[in-house]
């Protein structure tokens, strides 16, 4: 929902690991973004997104920014 409401993004889709190619095939997204944490060449389906004529942007990573940290703290909050 964060994502969804920048004004810099189109839509956000939540899918299935399995899924990925047909997705990227589908939707063509102009940008695929993933964490600073991989290199470009990692990214699955990044190759499949620059064929179709996109690109696949790496965002900074904070090290002392956990995601599944956030994600633990709310769920043990009582």
């Amino acid at each position: 929902r964060i994502l969804s409401a920048l004004n810099s993004v189109d839509a956000v889709v939540v899918f299935a690991s399995d899924a990925l190619e047909t997705l990227l095939d589908t939707i063509q997204p102009e940008v695929l973004v993933k964490g600073s944490n991989y290199a470009s060449a990692q990214v699955r389906g990044g190759d499949r997104v620059i064929r179709q004529g996109g690109r696949v942007a790496l965002i900074p990573v904070s090290d002392d920014v956990s995601s599944s940290q956030i994600i633990r703290t709310i769920k043990n909050a009582k």
